[in-house]
């Protein structure tokens, strides 16, 4: 997938995000994408990613720690 259809992607997510009234899997969703964006986008800097992929992976535990 290139970088153009990742972010419009990301952006039609986040849209769907906003016409469900925030609903938690939308935001699910939208966060996977924000983060394969970031792993993209970041791909040289790999330990710049972690944190965001360790959260994600709290999350989908049902156990963040913001």
């Amino acid at each position: 997938m290139s970088l153009e259809q990742r972010l419009t992607s990301l952006i039609r997510a986040g849209r769907h995000v906003i016409d469900s009234d925030f609903d938690p899997m939308a935001f699910r969703e939208w966060r996977k994408e924000a983060n394969e964006c970031m792993s993209v986008l970041l791909a040289p800097d790999k330990g710049a990613t972690t944190p965001f992929e360790c959260l994600e992976t709290q999350c989908e535990r049902g156990k963040p720690e913001v």
